[in-house]
């Protein structure tokens, strides 16, 4: 979104050591829209909304949605808030918390909380229900189609998830809390996604064995016919001798 990085090029800002904000005070006057360019680790509480985010993040507060630009977002939130950007947007409904991360090539969103909505972008409106434990990335958008390529949902990574977290919460407390849930939410994934692979692998098998059985009574069935047909007709050979 081009038109946010030229707020913090041209004019006059608001500048502290840690992030700019654009108009003037709008974070602490709950302003919408606001720009914020947040240079290190930051903590933006907006009413209902508690905004963390890594260093180098570039995002509009809009009052029931933020635009993300660049960077990565924790989003605790108390009411229904949507994140967008180029790629597409994921909605939390009620109390629920919200990771994502975007750059020019990609939209990740993260689940460790309740069920989140993801809306890639498309002509046609479509959702994705992403559960907790579950990632989802948006990328290219096809600009015969308007769609945005959607890899996913796949089970988080735990390594890469904590290193992601790291990068966003502000202290060690918070770091271990957050990793030991999302170790316990994905554990909890592994042990459900085997018990799908194993009832699967199941049906599969069941399905496999049903065509068998049927293509051994096919084919005796059609063995009875052709020796029905073949004596019929040696038959009335033997009859016109």
């Amino acid at each position: 979104m081009k038109i946010l990085f030229s707020l913090f090029i041209l004019g006059s800002s608001v500048s502290w050591a840690d992030h700019q904000e654009k108009p003037a005070h709008c974070l602490r006057e709950f302003e919408a829209p606001c720009a914020v360019w947040a240079f290190k680790k930051g903590h933006f509480p907006m009413p209902g909304v508690q905004i963390f985010t890594a260093a180098d993040t570039l995002f509009e507060w809009r009052g029931e949605s933020i635009y993300l630009v660049q960077g990565s977002l924790w989003v605790l939130s108390e009411k229904t808030i949507r994140v967008e950007t180029r790629f597409g947007a994921v909605r939390s409904d009620g109390k629920n918390e919200i990771w994502v991360s975007a750059n020019d090539e990609f939209f990740k969103i993260s689940s460790l909380g309740k069920v989140l909505q993801v809306e890639p972008r498309s002509r046609t409106p479509i959702t994705i229900p992403l559960s907790r434990g579950f990632e989802i990335r948006l990328s290219y958008v096809d600009p015969a189609t308007h769609s945005a390529d959607v890899s996913g949902p796949t089970l988080m990574n735990l390594p890469a998830q904590v290193r992601a977290i790291n990068t966003i919460v502000p202290n060690e407390e918070v770091l271990r809390q957050k990793a030991s849930q999302a170790a316990a939410v994905i554990m909890a994934n592994v042990k459900t996604a085997a018990q799908n692979e194993h009832m699967k692998f199941d049906r599969t098998l069941a399905s496999v064995k049903r065509q068998e059985l049927r293509l051994k009574y096919e084919a005796e069935a059609k063995s009875g016919r052709d020796s029905y047909l073949r004596e019929l007709f040696r038959r009335k050979s033997n009859f016109a001798e």
